[in-house]
């Protein structure tokens, strides 16, 4: 898997992502990314496993976004 597919919880790249999804990048969404993306990885074998794409994180939040950030 290369390096571009995997996912980063670099302030930058939480920036990427609230763009991509049309909402604000402000730390409480960053945050709430955070902890979304904790949940997603323990879904996936736990928090030291890279088994998993930007693409399925998207997927796996996707439904959670318009509720719950700004």
């Amino acid at each position: 898997m290369s390096d571009w597919s995997q996912l980063s919880l670099q302030e930058h790249e939480l920036n990427y992502i609230l763009k991509k999804f049309g909402k604000m990048e402000s730390e409480k969404n960053r945050q709430t990314l955070r902890g979304w993306e904790k949940k997603f990885k323990d879904s996936k074998g736990g928090q030291q496993t890279k088994s998993y794409t930007k693409d399925e994180f998207y997927d796996y939040i996707k439904g959670k976004v318009e509720g719950s950030l700004e």
